[in-house]
């Protein structure tokens, strides 16, 4: 069982979930028991601080659909979902946030835009506008506008956090990202995007559930993600600049 191929694997990356973790996971896994696809749901913890590892061993335990890799300290979100891909039994491979501001069924048209020839599929956040997240919608508007003028890849919304991926494609990406916090994220599109693959961006819907805490500092992160896109943009142009010869 350990060595099956499957069609799909899905990457929980896990940081003191306690709160959503299981009735969030047993959604996906109702909406998974519903499709014809051989699946597995990897929960990969990040060293939490609460009983988030407790609830994913009971998962595990309990469902043979269901595995779990634990951290020994805190690797950051990036190393957390890479090392999820890397393990994954499934064809498909990708992950999702387990506060599920965006929804679990759109995992499915995504996946059928991987079965139809895509590499790279992906949620282009549209957001159901609060006055509690105008801060991070401005935010995250903000980083596209800057990603878009440097970088100019075409790419939409490239630090989602529901991405899923032709699995075997992947694999040489992972080997080149640097970040392995939250600017993996951008560094995985970006880097897809250099290497010719098909992307489909699809817009879903986020509503932000204000009874959930997020881990994203919103003015630090915004400063390390502009340092990190500087950084970032000299090493892609030396790429254009090396393919343009």
């Amino acid at each position: 069982m350990k060595d099956e191929i499957l069609d799909l694997s899905v990457i929980i990356p896990c940081y003191n979930e306690e709160g959503v973790l299981e009735q969030n996971v047993l959604k996906i896994k109702e909406l998974l028991d519903d499709t014809i696809w051989r699946y597995e749901i990897i929960l990969v913890d990040d060293f939490s601080g609460d009983r988030t590892v407790e609830i994913a061993r009971r998962l595990a335990g309990s469902d043979k659909h269901i595995r779990l890799i634990c951290h020994s300290s805190n690797m950051g979100r990036g190393k957390t979902v890479e090392d999820g891909i890397r393990d994954a039994r499934g064809k498909i491979a990708g992950f999702l946030d387990i506060d599920l501001q965006v929804p679990a069924h759109y995992i499915l048209p995504l996946c059928i835009e991987l079965e139809n020839g895509a590499d790279v599929a992906t949620a282009f956040r549209v957001y159901k506008m609060q006055i509690s997240i105008l801060d991070r919608y401005i935010a995250s508007k903000v980083y596209r506008l800057i990603f878009t003028v440097l970088l100019r890849t075409g790419i939409k919304d490239p630090e989602t956090g529901y991405k899923f991926f032709n699995r075997e494609k992947i694999l040489p990406v992972l080997d080149e990202i640097k970040d392995k916090y939250w600017f993996w994220d951008t560094e995985v599109m970006v880097r897809s995007y250099l290497r010719g693959y098909k992307i489909k961006e699809m817009k879903t819907l986020c509503m932000r559930d204000e009874s959930n805490k997020t881990t994203v500092k919103l003015f630090r992160d915004s400063i390390r993600h502009l340092k990190n896109i500087i950084r970032f943009k000299k090493e892609v142009d030396q790429i254009r600049k090396g393919r343009s010869k």
